[in-house]
């Protein structure tokens, strides 16, 4: 960064202000499996237009996606999501 947004930055009152009042969230502890298979975390996400790991995003998919891959290697005993609405109907 330059020396001249580094001066604006630290005489700008509302920066201050927003910083100072601006409190992190703490960081969340991640569970950690001991075992495969023990704990599988699933995401629908895209990139550029395109769908990753899923091919859509309905529902009815998803389930058809999760089943064949699950016949194929076992279900795991937990599965973590980060509650993305098509999983609430679940």
């Amino acid at each position: 960064m330059s020396t001249e947004k580094k001066k604006l930055i630290v005489t700008c009152g509302t920066c201050w202000k927003v910083e100072t009042n601006s409190s992190r969230e703490p960081l969340m502890s991640n569970e950690v499996a001991h075992r495969p298979w023990e704990l599988v975390g699933v995401d629908l996400f895209a990139l550029k237009g395109n769908d990753f790991l899923i091919i859509d995003r309905l529902v009815s998919s998803v389930m058809l996606r999760l089943k064949n891959h699950f016949a194929r290697h076992g279900c795991p005993e937990r599965l973590i999501s980060d509650n993305c609405p098509q999983f609430v109907s679940l």
